[in-house]
């Protein structure tokens, strides 16, 4: 899961949001919770990606190294957690 910022209507990347990302850090660990045995059945992982890091001060994505840590997890599905997601 990409999340921790904000999106803005237009499509543009908008600010970081630390109480946003504890937020779905929380509904992680709670689908964990409910979900633990049929994850370990089915070998299944949630990963979350502060994007809030990747962000410069420019306001450009650190694409590189947003790319290398999204590829150091292997994941076959990316949710996109964020407004205005496009």
């Amino acid at each position: 899961m990409l999340a921790g910022i904000h999106g803005k209507e237009d499509g543009a990347i908008g600010c970081a949001d630390p109480e946003l990302l504890e937020d779905f850090l929380e509904q992680i660990e709670a689908l964990k919770e409910t979900f633990q045995q049929e994850m370990d059945e089915k070998i299944m992982k949630i990963n979350m990606l502060n994007l809030g890091a990747y962000v410069l001060a420019s306001g450009v994505v650190d694409g590189t190294g947003m790319v290398e840590a999204i590829n150091a997890f292997q994941p076959t599905i990316l949710v996109l957690a964020f407004c205005w997601t496009r």
